[in-house]
């Protein structure tokens, strides 16, 4: 109850005898089957290597397996399940995997790597961030994670998720699977992917799955304005429109706007009757961006403050 951040203790948990862990309501894959699955060999495993054929690419590595598993139940809680099993294929598939930050991954309860040989070894970690020492081509990480949290209740603990599927290599098999209370609303959109998506209705939810297969890597671009436009995502959310957001944010910023005493002196002082709709727009503009310094401070609470130089001047 008060450590449950705490790496390794849902694994802890879900081996008490009965525990009612909600990841069992999902159907997997596990990583033994996806191994066991010719056809990414095939497609995948470098030119020349593996069952004699010519097939495959030059990718660095290939994402073997990906599966997050997200339930959201009646009291806002959200529990969220995941799989990723990655095979480095060259040199450069090393270097790149070698450390990497798997904040995403949530709580790692399952963590290591499979040599061809079948030894199986444990690599570093500190917090998300994993070191893989002696990482060689034809290894396969792997790991399961989990994250838990309570919805907040701003919007009557209505939830909003964006789920990013792409990654630096290829993508053999994903899962996405969403659970939420029967009848409740969700709805959902896609970046940069096709709809794939499966509904179905038992345990007293409804579960939106979507599957694919073979998603391409992510193709890095110079001076993207936002980088996550590179990538696949789906979005889910439980609020149909947007009426409860704007109703929200009206009644939380209700008198902000509001013409004060400081205000309206600033305006005075700068303002003056013989000035067009021009002089007046520059007039403000000169203001603002000479008195005002943006500074940090929580949202709706005025993230604009007086710069303390200039109004000593």
């Amino acid at each position: 109850k008060y450590q449950r951040d705490n790496a390794g203790i849902n694994s802890k948990i879900s081996r008490i005898e009965g525990q009612k862990r909600l990841n069992k309501l999902f159907n997997d894959k596990t990583f033994e089957e996806v191994l066991a699955d010719p056809a990414w060999k095939a497609r995948y495993l470098p030119k020349g290597i593996g069952n004699g054929k010519s097939a495959g690419t030059s990718d660095d590595a290939v994402i073997l397996l990906y599966t997050r598993d997200l339930i959201y139940d009646s009291t806002a809680h959200v529990e969220v399940y995941q799989q990723l099993m990655i095979k480095i294929l060259t040199a450069a598939g090393v270097r790149h995997w070698t450390e990497y930050d798997y904040t995403f991954m949530g709580n790692m309860n399952t963590l290591r790597v499979l040599k061809p040989n079948g030894t199986v070894i444990s690599p570093d970690k500190q917090g998300s961030y994993v070191v893989v020492k002696n990482l060689e081509p034809g290894d396969v990480i792997q790991i399961d994670g989990v994250q838990e949290w309570e919805q907040q209740t701003e919007l009557d603990q209505e939830f909003v998720f964006t789920h990013y599927i792409s990654f630096e290599a290829p993508v053999f098999y994903h899962k996405f699977e969403v659970a939420l209370p029967a009848n409740k609303y969700m709805g959902y959109h896609y970046h940069k992917l096709d709809s794939a998506l499966k509904k179905t209705s038992h345990d007293g939810f409804d579960f939106y799955s979507w599957e694919y297969n073979n998603i391409p890597k992510i193709e890095t671009e110079e001076a993207v304005p936002d980088v996550f436009d590179l990538y696949g995502s789906i979005l889910i959310s439980t609020m149909p429109d947007w009426s409860k957001l704007t109703g929200w944010y009206a009644q939380t910023t209700y008198g902000k706007l509001e013409m004060s005493y400081e205000i309206q002196e600033a305006l005075d002082s700068i303002i003056h009757p013989q000035m067009n709709q021009q002089q007046k727009a520059e007039a403000i503009y000169n203001f603002l961006t000479r008195e005002i310094n943006y500074s940090y401070v929580p949202f709706l609470q005025s993230g604009y403050v007086r710069s303390e130089e200039h109004t000593s001047e």
